[in-house]
């Protein structure tokens, strides 16, 4: 079975990171502005700046992928929300989560 060890849903990027803006640019959502450059961040096929579950789930099951670890990172601002959601919908796949936060 194939896993995608590192993998990222969000529904909208936009956050700041070390001063920097990160977000999705319009017209064509494939693109972002990333530290102060514009990058292609997501496949031409996706233009909404979306990686949704949904979307994620189907080119999934075309690369023949078994599994996925799903990751926040900074960049793609808090998904928290989001991913909460995907879990409790499930779209016929079990979803685990592990959190963490810094001790106090």
């Amino acid at each position: 079975m194939i896993i995608d060890a590192h993998s990222h849903l969000w529904l909208k990027q936009d956050t700041v990171v070390d001063g920097q803006r990160i977000r999705t640019l319009s017209p064509n959502g494939s693109r972002s502005a990333f530290f102060g450059e514009e990058v292609q961040m997501l496949p031409p096929f996706m233009i909404d700046g979306r990686n949704t579950a949904e979307v994620f789930l189907s080119n999934m099951d075309y690369a023949q992928v078994g599994g996925a670890v799903v990751v926040q990172e900074v960049i793609d601002g808090n998904q928290n929300e989001y991913i909460s959601e995907v879990q409790k919908d499930s779209l016929g796949w079990e979803w685990l989560s592990v959190s963490a936060r810094p001790r106090r």
